[in-house]
């Protein structure tokens, strides 16, 4: 995750970064210390993923997902 602090608010993104991690888990409890925002826990999909949606320094929509 990379914050700039030159760069504004837009409108609304359209674009979601989905992110393969080892342990999904693991990385939600490093992503405030790191500037990001934790949009809830970490679930198990019906069709076999870990998810957990975030938001990095700058405000983008980011699933980071594993494999289950």
């Amino acid at each position: 995750m990379v914050a700039d602090s030159a760069v504004t608010s837009g409108p609304a993104q359209r674009m979601l970064l989905s992110v393969n991690v080892e342990n999904v888990d693991a990385l939600l409890e490093r992503v405030a210390a790191a500037g990001g925002k934790v949009l809830g826990p970490a679930n198990d999909m019906p069709w076999g993923h870990r998810v957990a949606h975030i938001k990095d320094p700058d405000g983008n929509a980011v699933n980071l997902t594993r494999t289950i």
